[in-house]
Protein backbone atom coordinates (compact mmCIF):
# COMPACT_ATOMS: atom_id res chain seq x y z
CA UNK A 1 0.00 0.00 0.00
CA UNK A 2 0.52 3.71 -1.06
CA UNK A 3 1.00 5.70 2.50
CA UNK A 4 0.53 9.65 2.10
CA UNK A 5 3.21 11.94 0.84
CA UNK A 6 4.51 8.65 -1.24
CA UNK A 7 5.50 9.30 -4.67
CA UNK A 8 2.90 7.40 -6.77
CA UNK A 9 4.94 6.71 -9.79
CA UNK A 10 7.71 4.44 -9.64
CA UNK A 11 10.83 4.92 -11.63
CA UNK A 12 10.23 2.65 -14.46
CA UNK A 13 6.95 3.76 -15.70
CA UNK A 14 8.93 7.32 -15.34
CA UNK A 15 11.63 6.62 -17.51
CA UNK A 16 9.35 4.54 -19.96
CA UNK A 17 8.01 7.95 -20.23
CA UNK A 18 10.67 9.74 -21.18
CA UNK A 19 11.85 7.92 -23.53
CA UNK A 20 8.35 7.66 -25.66
CA UNK A 21 8.65 11.79 -25.52
CA UNK A 22 12.38 11.44 -26.61
CA UNK A 23 10.93 9.08 -29.69
CA UNK A 24 7.91 11.72 -29.63
CA UNK A 25 10.33 14.29 -30.56
CA UNK A 26 12.37 12.49 -32.53
CA UNK A 27 9.64 11.49 -34.56
CA UNK A 28 8.53 15.27 -35.03
CA UNK A 29 11.77 16.25 -36.10
CA UNK A 30 12.08 13.41 -38.96
CA UNK A 31 8.48 14.96 -40.33
CA UNK A 32 9.46 17.85 -40.25
CA UNK A 33 13.12 17.62 -41.71
CA UNK A 34 10.98 15.38 -44.92
CA UNK A 35 8.45 17.99 -45.16
CA UNK A 36 11.61 20.56 -45.42
CA UNK A 37 12.95 18.04 -48.00
CA UNK A 38 10.21 17.80 -49.71
CA UNK A 39 9.33 21.40 -50.24
CA UNK A 40 12.80 21.78 -51.53
CA UNK A 41 12.62 19.46 -54.15
CA UNK A 42 9.08 21.23 -55.39
CA UNK A 43 10.90 24.42 -55.05
CA UNK A 44 13.51 23.27 -57.56
CA UNK A 45 10.86 21.33 -59.76
CA UNK A 46 9.02 24.98 -60.00
CA UNK A 47 12.42 26.84 -60.95
CA UNK A 48 13.16 23.84 -63.42
CA UNK A 49 9.96 24.83 -65.09
CA UNK A 50 10.09 28.41 -65.16
CA UNK A 51 13.64 28.05 -66.51
CA UNK A 52 11.97 25.59 -69.67
CA UNK A 53 8.98 27.79 -69.96
CA UNK A 54 11.52 30.79 -70.58
CA UNK A 55 14.27 29.56 -72.38
CA UNK A 56 12.58 26.20 -74.58
CA UNK A 57 11.53 27.24 -78.40
CA UNK A 58 14.93 29.39 -78.43
CA UNK A 59 17.30 26.73 -79.44
CA UNK A 60 20.34 29.12 -80.19
CA UNK A 61 17.69 31.98 -80.93
CA UNK A 62 19.50 33.89 -78.28
CA UNK A 63 17.33 37.24 -79.71
CA UNK A 64 13.91 36.00 -79.45
CA UNK A 65 12.12 35.11 -75.83
CA UNK A 66 9.63 32.34 -76.05
CA UNK A 67 7.10 31.12 -73.60
CA UNK A 68 6.50 27.68 -73.94
CA UNK A 69 2.93 26.12 -73.74
CA UNK A 70 3.96 25.14 -70.75
CA UNK A 71 4.77 28.58 -69.55
CA UNK A 72 1.89 30.08 -70.68
CA UNK A 73 -0.14 26.79 -69.37
CA UNK A 74 -2.13 25.50 -72.28
CA UNK A 75 -4.69 23.21 -73.02
CA UNK A 76 -3.76 20.16 -74.49
CA UNK A 77 -4.70 19.93 -78.55
CA UNK A 78 -7.28 17.81 -79.25
CA UNK A 79 -4.78 16.55 -81.60
CA UNK A 80 -1.86 17.00 -84.22
CA UNK A 81 -0.25 17.30 -87.80
CA UNK A 82 3.06 17.40 -88.46
CA UNK A 83 4.64 20.05 -90.70
CA UNK A 84 7.04 19.56 -93.48
CA UNK A 85 9.98 22.02 -93.31
CA UNK A 86 11.88 24.23 -94.38
CA UNK A 87 8.20 26.00 -95.10
CA UNK A 88 8.04 29.18 -97.65
CA UNK A 89 6.05 31.18 -95.92
CA UNK A 90 5.38 33.37 -93.00
CA UNK A 91 2.04 35.26 -92.19
CA UNK A 92 1.63 37.80 -90.06
CA UNK A 93 -2.01 38.32 -88.36
CA UNK A 94 -3.56 40.61 -85.64
CA UNK A 95 -5.68 38.88 -83.24
CA UNK A 96 -8.06 42.76 -83.47
CA UNK A 97 -8.63 42.29 -79.62
CA UNK A 98 -7.05 44.17 -76.55
CA UNK A 99 -3.07 44.37 -76.11
CA UNK A 100 -1.07 43.48 -72.82
CA UNK A 101 2.55 44.84 -71.75
CA UNK A 102 3.12 42.72 -69.10
CA UNK A 103 3.86 38.78 -68.74
CA UNK A 104 0.89 37.91 -67.06
CA UNK A 105 -1.67 40.07 -69.02
CA UNK A 106 -0.50 38.29 -72.65
CA UNK A 107 -0.88 35.20 -71.10
CA UNK A 108 -4.06 35.99 -69.59
CA UNK A 109 -5.01 36.63 -73.31
CA UNK A 110 -3.08 33.43 -74.71
CA UNK A 111 -5.40 31.29 -72.72
CA UNK A 112 -8.48 33.61 -73.85
CA UNK A 113 -7.90 33.07 -77.33
CA UNK A 114 -6.84 29.44 -77.05
CA UNK A 115 -10.70 29.16 -74.96
CA UNK A 116 -11.98 30.49 -78.02
CA UNK A 117 -10.52 28.61 -80.82
CA UNK A 118 -10.70 25.64 -79.46
CA UNK A 119 -14.72 26.03 -77.87
CA UNK A 120 -16.28 28.17 -80.10
CA UNK A 121 -14.45 27.82 -83.54
CA UNK A 122 -13.76 24.09 -83.05
CA UNK A 123 -9.98 24.22 -83.77
CA UNK A 124 -8.20 21.28 -82.45
CA UNK A 125 -6.09 24.14 -80.63
CA UNK A 126 -4.99 27.65 -80.90
CA UNK A 127 -4.99 28.12 -84.55
CA UNK A 128 -1.89 30.52 -84.12
CA UNK A 129 2.13 28.87 -84.61
CA UNK A 130 3.21 31.83 -82.41
CA UNK A 131 1.74 35.24 -80.56
CA UNK A 132 3.56 38.04 -79.81
CA UNK A 133 2.84 40.71 -76.59
CA UNK A 134 3.71 44.36 -76.42
CA UNK A 135 5.56 42.87 -73.19
CA UNK A 136 8.18 41.52 -76.37
CA UNK A 137 7.53 38.38 -75.67
CA UNK A 138 6.71 35.78 -78.28
CA UNK A 139 4.34 33.08 -76.96
CA UNK A 140 4.52 29.17 -78.58
CA UNK A 141 0.95 28.37 -80.04
CA UNK A 142 1.55 25.25 -82.60
CA UNK A 143 4.96 26.17 -82.67
CA UNK A 144 7.45 24.77 -85.28
CA UNK A 145 6.80 21.21 -85.56
CA UNK A 146 2.93 21.37 -86.25
CA UNK A 147 0.53 22.73 -88.97
CA UNK A 148 -1.86 25.82 -87.99
CA UNK A 149 -5.28 26.97 -88.39
CA UNK A 150 -4.28 30.22 -89.26
CA UNK A 151 -4.87 30.94 -92.69
CA UNK A 152 -7.31 28.60 -95.12
CA UNK A 153 -6.72 29.90 -98.43
CA UNK A 154 -4.90 28.17 -100.84
CA UNK A 155 -3.81 25.55 -98.39
CA UNK A 156 -1.69 27.76 -96.78
CA UNK A 157 -1.37 26.23 -93.19
CA UNK A 158 0.56 23.40 -94.49
CA UNK A 159 3.27 25.78 -95.86
CA UNK A 160 3.37 28.52 -93.52
CA UNK A 161 3.79 29.54 -90.14
CA UNK A 162 1.62 32.10 -89.07
CA UNK A 163 2.70 34.98 -86.14
CA UNK A 164 0.08 36.61 -84.75
CA UNK A 165 0.07 40.51 -82.63
CA UNK A 166 -1.61 40.50 -79.66
CA UNK A 167 -3.76 43.76 -80.43
CA UNK A 168 -5.81 45.69 -83.04
CA UNK A 169 -3.44 47.40 -85.49
CA UNK A 170 -6.25 49.26 -87.51
CA UNK A 171 -5.29 52.46 -86.09
CA UNK A 172 -1.99 52.21 -84.48
CA UNK A 173 0.93 49.89 -84.41
CA UNK A 174 2.70 47.17 -82.52
CA UNK A 175 5.01 48.65 -79.55
CA UNK A 176 8.86 48.78 -80.63
CA UNK A 177 9.44 45.55 -78.41
CA UNK A 178 7.02 43.33 -79.99
CA UNK A 179 8.01 44.77 -83.98
CA UNK A 180 11.78 43.40 -82.65
CA UNK A 181 10.28 40.12 -81.34
CA UNK A 182 8.24 38.83 -84.68
CA UNK A 183 11.34 40.26 -86.54
CA UNK A 184 13.81 37.89 -84.45
CA UNK A 185 11.31 35.23 -84.30
CA UNK A 186 11.07 34.95 -87.96
CA UNK A 187 15.25 34.91 -88.16
CA UNK A 188 15.11 32.32 -85.52
CA UNK A 189 12.90 29.97 -88.03
CA UNK A 190 15.39 30.87 -90.39
CA UNK A 191 18.18 30.26 -88.50
CA UNK A 192 16.79 26.72 -87.36
CA UNK A 193 15.84 25.75 -90.63
CA UNK A 194 12.18 25.68 -90.06
CA UNK A 195 11.64 28.59 -92.71
CA UNK A 196 13.32 28.80 -96.12
CA UNK A 197 16.18 31.12 -96.21
CA UNK A 198 14.15 32.91 -99.84
CA UNK A 199 11.16 32.92 -97.34
CA UNK A 200 7.79 34.70 -98.35
CA UNK A 201 6.66 37.45 -96.29
CA UNK A 202 2.32 38.14 -95.85
CA UNK A 203 0.14 39.49 -94.50
CA UNK A 204 -3.35 37.48 -93.48
CA UNK A 205 -5.19 39.40 -96.10
CA UNK A 206 -2.53 38.86 -98.99
CA UNK A 207 -4.16 35.16 -98.85
CA UNK A 208 -7.93 35.77 -97.10
CA UNK A 209 -10.58 37.92 -97.41
CA UNK A 210 -9.87 39.78 -93.88
CA UNK A 211 -8.39 43.08 -92.92
CA UNK A 212 -6.00 41.15 -90.69
CA UNK A 213 -2.84 42.52 -89.29
CA UNK A 214 -4.84 45.79 -89.84
CA UNK A 215 -4.16 48.94 -91.85
CA UNK A 216 -1.43 50.03 -90.02
CA UNK A 217 0.35 47.22 -89.23
CA UNK A 218 0.09 45.59 -92.65
CA UNK A 219 1.03 48.99 -94.33
CA UNK A 220 4.67 48.47 -91.89
CA UNK A 221 5.12 45.32 -93.08
CA UNK A 222 4.83 45.89 -96.80
CA UNK A 223 8.43 47.64 -96.11
CA UNK A 224 10.09 44.52 -94.36
CA UNK A 225 12.27 42.54 -96.17
CA UNK A 226 10.93 39.33 -98.15
CA UNK A 227 7.58 41.09 -98.17
CA UNK A 228 6.25 39.56 -101.18
CA UNK A 229 2.37 39.34 -101.68
CA UNK A 230 1.19 36.81 -104.99
CA UNK A 231 -2.33 35.85 -105.02
CA UNK A 232 -1.47 32.79 -106.28
CA UNK A 233 -0.47 31.35 -102.87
Amino acid sequence: MVSAGEDRFNPAGIRCFVRVLKIGRELIFLIIRNIQTAMMKIALSILCVLAFAQVKGSDGCSNVTIISRAGWRARAPKSRLAISVPVGNFVIHHTAGGSCTTQAECIGLVRGIQNDHMDNRRYDDIGYSFLVGDDGNVYEGRGWENVGAHTQAHNNNKKSFGAAMIGNFNAKLPNTKALTAVKNLIACGVQLGKINTDYRLLGHRDVSGTECPGDRLYILIKTWPNFRYSPSG
